[in-house]
């Protein structure tokens, strides 16, 4: 079997980092977290393959969107995670380039439903 690129997993609460990174890990997907927009940075610039982004929004400043574009320039797909219901923030998601956005709080066999579904329908 194919090994997978890392799963880049971007959220300023690194317990749930640590939590999705367990749970995506358990299924045999590799992951690659960052907290903060340095961070980031770092990776999206020393990572060559990143398959899927789960980027929660959620304590992020305007600056998330710039690394948006950047997810879009190279190609990588990412889905938006948020706290809340809100109808700005799912059509600046989308605006953005994120394929999908959830809301939180999310089980486990959604989220790994819909990285499944996402990485099998990438080429």
């Amino acid at each position: 079997m194919k090994e997978l690129p890392p799963i880049l997993l971007v959220g300023h609460n690194k317990q749930n980092l640590t939590l999705l990174g367990q749970l995506l890990g358990k299924e045999g997907f590799p992951t690659t977290s960052a907290s903060s927009l340095e961070e980031l940075d770092r990776v999206l610039d020393e990572e060559k393959a990143i398959s899927l982004v789960l980027l929660d929004l959620g304590g992020f400043d305007r600056g998330i969107w710039e690394r948006c574009a950047r997810l879009q320039d190279r190609l990588i797909p990412f889905i938006a995670i948020y706290p809340k219901e809100s109808d700005r923030i799912q059509l600046e998601s989308i605006t953005h380039g994120a394929h999908s956005v959830l809301v939180k709080p999310l089980s486990a066999k959604h989220i790994l439903g819909i990285v499944k579904a996402m990485l099998e329908s990438e080429p």
